[in-house]
């Protein structure tokens, strides 16, 4: 390994290549103002990566800092020896994204981190107080309910990224997984500070290196569960391209969509079941949770770009019920996903029927196709949109309600769209019931 200290280092620092420790010369020491921090950039290298390493030394605190080894050559961590010089970089903060029905589980960095390779993570070990421990450790907990014995499991780190990992568990019963009122969790403890480290510098802080996340209910492993999995996807895709065939004959063929519709009212009522404390096993969760995209019409999962867009942390459902059908956040945008893309469009709807008017009113041949659009916009369009997806609105608003906050910009936005979204859906079928009643004499003549 080659370490190289950049310039401003070298005026008042060493580096001490058997240690592998940096100092501070005992005579620049004293002429340096005792508790300041000094900024040092070292550059890392072996054969196989390079990286810039940022951290601060504090004179007449700390003067021997011993420096991080590279992922690559990395045989375990030190033991709690550079707390000092941690505490003084920006780690990264790793977080169980999901855990899905398979035992598949995804961990997610908030910046780009260096990874010990997966040998390591699988099978390395870190002394901490004289014991041996595994640098990654993985455990199924039991909830209050349940108990450690029927959550035996192995686990094997299967693929990593710049920012991700991804963990593959496999349960002796799987079951059992998860069966009582109180659901069972994983936990997940980074053993080893030396095995995951920011590329800028930093290693993850003390409070951050041990997560959790609920375990949802899980499917068999091998051809049985692949073969669920495929017919409950194949069945979802059919259903959707129907809907949205449907859909698109309807704005320009003006077809009828009372069948489609009346389907997806019958499956709201379906699909909100599990929101009842009721345990069902994985294979029927899973199509609540798919059959839910229909009813939501969820086409793409938004939640990661809604997040990044208004600086939101990812948060946890209420619960696991909620999860199951496809509320997985408390946030109001997250949740409506791609319902909440398609009210966002109407005001585009409403200019393009504008525009289409102006060609039309030119040319003769748009006439007709105008009117279709005209009916379609202002009669179709919203009126059926927010009667067909009513009761996922006003759930998906309840949720925010109960976690409004005016902290941050991304909060802040997020109640203010739920107090709008709430009004019209209140407003509108009251409003609609007094049109109806104020020109309820002239409707038989229409």
């Amino acid at each position: 390994m080659t370490v190289l200290l950049s310039k401003k280092a070298k005026m008042f620092a060493k580096y001490d290549e058997e240690a592998r420790e940096i100092y501070i010369r005992r005579k620049d020491a004293s002429k340096m103002t005792p508790g300041e921090r000094y900024k040092v950039r070292v550059f890392l290298s072996d054969a196989q990566m390079s990286l810039e390493y940022t951290f601060s030394l504090i004179v007449a605190n700390l003067t021997r800092y011993e420096l991080p080894m590279l992922p690559t050559i990395s045989k375990g961590g030190t033991g709690g020896k550079n707390e000092e010089l941690y505490s003084s970089l920006d780690g990264p903060t790793p977080t169980i994204k999901s855990i899905d029905y398979r035992g598949n589980i995804l961990i997610v960095f908030d910046k780009e981190v260096a990874l010990s390779e997966l040998d390591f993570i699988n099978n390395g070990t870190v002394e901490i107080e004289g014991v041996k421990v595994p640098v990654l450790q993985v455990q199924a907990m039991p909830g209050n309910y349940s108990e450690a014995h029927y959550l035996n499991m192995t686990w094997n780190a299967t693929a990593k990224t710049a920012r991700t990992l991804t963990l593959e568990v496999t349960f002796a019963a799987h079951f059992n997984v998860s069966m009582s009122l109180d659901p069972d969790y994983m936990q997940v403890i980074f053993n080893d500070p030396l095995m995951c480290f920011a590329v800028g510098g930093g290693v993850i802080d003390k409070k951050k290196r041990l997560l959790t996340k609920n375990l949802p209910r899980q499917l068999p492993k091998g051809k049985e569960g692949d073969l669920f999995e495929d017919l409950i996807t194949a069945v979802i895709t059919a259903t959707k391209v129907v809907i949205a065939s449907n859909f698109l004959l309807n704005i320009f063929l003006t077809v009828a969509l009372q069948y489609v519709l009346g389907m997806i009212n019958t499956q709201q009522l379906i699909v909100l079941l599990p929101l009842f404390d009721i345990k069902a096993p994985a294979n029927a969760e899973l199509f609540f949770r798919q059959l839910m995209s229909v009813v939501a019409f969820e086409v793409y999962d938004t939640g990661d770009i809604v997040n990044a867009t208004l600086s939101l942390e990812e948060v946890n459902p209420v619960n696991e019920n909620y999860n199951t059908v496809g509320f997985e956040s408390v946030y109001f945008i997250n949740n409506m996903g791609t319902l909440f893309i398609v009210f966002m469009m109407y005001p585009v709807m409403m200019l393009l029927e504008y525009l289409l008017g102006l060609v039309a009113s030119r040319c003769d041949i748009f006439v007709k196709v105008h009117h279709s659009f005209k009916h379609f916009v202002y009669w179709n369009y919203l009126i059926t949109l927010v009667f067909e997806s009513y009761l996922v609105i006003v759930i998906c608003c309840l949720i925010n309600f109960q976690h409004m906050s005016w902290s941050e910009t991304g909060l802040i936005v997020q109640s203010v769209l739920t107090i709008i979204c709430f009004a019209i859906i209140v407003v509108l079928p009251i409003y609609s019931a007094w049109v109806f009643w104020r020109n309820f004499k002239n409707l038989s003549n229409k």
